[in-house]
């Protein structure tokens, strides 16, 4: 049975899909779910019914580091006691998955021409999502998720890899099908 991920949503699977590699993107299955509210139950079920290794991308939607151990440890127990032989793993993005776009600047400053008028490392670091809506609004770029991930190189995406989740994602895959990351 091929690794599952469950993600929060269809822009977490389209993140996903255009930083891993096509062999590791064949080599698992992508689940959207409506949100992070139905994550851990959908992970559970799927778990259940499937027993296939399975690992959450969860937004901690916090910088707190009480709130985040919590969440975490509640998500890998409630997944635990489900699990049993299967192999299953969380991995967190604090406080979203699209802090990556964030690490280095040079991406997006090289794909919104007015990133520097938009950009607030404050509000970057804190509401990562929100600022990329406000690049897309009004950075000069592209207008949505999809054409912004069009504009990755093949050397925005290898710094991308590099960031936790999505390494901590290649691993989870490769470490549970046929395939080396």
């Amino acid at each position: 049975m091929k690794p599952t991920i469950i993600v929060e949503g269809r822009e977490d699977v389209a993140i996903l899909r255009a930083l891993l590699s096509p062999e590791l993107v064949n080599a698992c299955h992508l689940l959207a779910t409506a949100g992070r509210s139905t994550i851990v139950s959908v992970a559970r079920t799927h778990l259940i019914k499937n027993r296939a290794p399975t690992a959450v991308l969860l937004d901690t939607d916090t910088l707190d580091p009480t709130i985040i151990a919590e969440t975490i440890q509640t998500t890998r127990h409630l997944m635990g006691t489900v699990a049993g032989d299967t192999p299953f793993d969380i991995i967190y993005c604090i406080p979203h998955v699209e802090v990556i776009f964030f690490e280095d600047t040079g991406l997006l400053k090289r794909v919104f021409p007015q990133f520097d008028g938009v950009f607030i490392r404050e509000f970057a670091k804190t509401q990562p999502k929100d600022q990329l809506a406000l690049l897309f609004q009004k950075g000069g770029g592209p207008k949505t998720l999809s054409a912004f991930l069009d504009q990755l190189t093949s050397d925005d995406v290898e710094k991308l890899r590099a960031a936790n989740p999505i390494r901590h994602a290649m691993a989870f895959i490769a470490n549970n099908s046929q395939i080396a990351a």
